[in-house]
């Protein structure tokens, strides 16, 4: 199911430590373009990056902010997806579904956003200069994962999600915060982990019941001992991949 990545890991592993023994100015970890290629081609639809920070230019101080208010030592995550055919138009390549802002617009219909959008992976490395970690998605077998992740289910998630605004409204912060929500499940304005929680969801990954829209980063960590995914798929252990 994941062939080649765990040589890809140990060949990411082995370039951090070089980068760190050669270039004692340099803190941060940057894949050069051949580490890249070989990276993304190990990846699939499914898998999760969680970022530790998110400093988007000024957006340190949000960043805190969200670590703050979710109890949380990750304050962003989003999902692989790779070849978006439920999009319009259909794109090519790898990118992550998320809920947050971007300086390219969405390659699907060419807008800044700040919500619910597509980053080109390249893109999303580049634009978050905190540490973003990869969770791979681990399933039985290749026919399990085609069944879960068949398009029509990824179209209708799509449908959906298209184009909301990342939730910003303060009763839903304290919610969160509080781990009680008036209003389960919305639909209506997703922040990053809410964004997630709802495509696991409806990809039957997460009991249905689960309340998304309070989810914080912090429960995709491998550390939350209450995360449970069905049908016996996981999520290996996270490892760093950037920063």
């Amino acid at each position: 199911m994941n062939g080649g990545s765990e040589e890809t890991e140990m060949k990411l592993l082995n370039q951090s430590e070089t980068t760190q023994t050669t270039q004692t100015t340099q803190t941060t970890q940057k894949l050069d373009a051949g580490a890249l290629r070989e990276l993304k081609a190990t990846l699939k639809t499914g898998d999760l990056l969680v970022c530790d920070d998110l400093q988007h230019n000024s957006w340190g101080i949000f960043s805190w902010f969200i670590k703050f208010m979710t109890q949380s030592d990750y304050s962003h995550v989003g999902i692989v997806v790779v070849d978006p055919v439920m999009t319009n138009p259909k794109l090519k390549g790898v990118y992550v579904w998320t809920s947050g802002i971007s300086d390219t617009p969405d390659p699907e219909d060419n807008k800044k956003k700040f919500g619910v959008q597509f980053v080109e992976f390249d893109e999303f490395l580049n634009t978050y200069e905190g540490k973003i970690y990869l969770r791979r998605l681990k399933c039985e077998s290749q026919e399990q994962y085609h069944k879960l992740f068949n398009i029509n289910t990824l179209q209708e998630i799509h449908k959906v999600v298209y184009d909301k605004p990342y939730d910003i409204v303060v009763t839903d912060w304290i919610e969160a915060y509080c781990k009680k929500d008036a209003n389960p499940q919305k639909t209506s304005r997703f922040w990053c982990s809410a964004l997630i929680g709802y495509i696991y969801t409806k990809l039957t990954l997460f009991d249905n019941g689960l309340d998304w829209s309070i989810l914080t980063p912090s429960y995709f960590s491998s550390e939350n001992k209450t995360f449970k995914m069905l049908h016996n798929v996981k999520l290996e252990k996270e490892y760093q991949i950037w920063g």
